[in-house]
C-alpha cells in the first residue's frame, strides 16, 4: 500500500492590496460595458420606432392619396 504525502504548503492567498483594485476594476469595467449595451439598445429601438413611423406615415398617405385620386377619376367619369 502506498500513500503519497506533501510535505511542501504552498501560501496561494492574494494579498488585499492587490485584489481590492482588481476587483473595483473589473467590476467598473463590467458597469461601462453594460452601460455601453444599455446605450445601443435605446438608440436602435429610437430608429426602429422612427422607421415604423415613416413606414407608417407613407402608408397612409400613400392609402390618402390613393383615395382622392379615386375620388378625382370617378368625379371626372361621372362628368363626362
Amino acid at each position: 500500500m502506498c500513500v503519497l504525502t506533501c510535505s511542501c504548503v504552498v501560501d496561494s492567498k492574494v494579498p488585499l492590496k492587490i485584489m481590492t483594485p482588481v476587483v473595483i476594476t473589473v467590476f467598473v469595467l463590467a458597469l461601462y460595458l453594460h452601460a455601453q449595451q444599455v446605450e445601443s439598445t435605446a438608440r436602435l429601438d429610437f430608429l426602429w420606432k422612427l422607421q415604423v413611423s415613416v413606414c407608417v406615415c407613407v402608408c397612409v398617405c400613400t392609402s390618402v392619396c390613393a383615395s382622392v385620386l379615386l375620388d378625382f377619376r370617378d368625379k371626372k367619369q361621372v362628368n363626362n
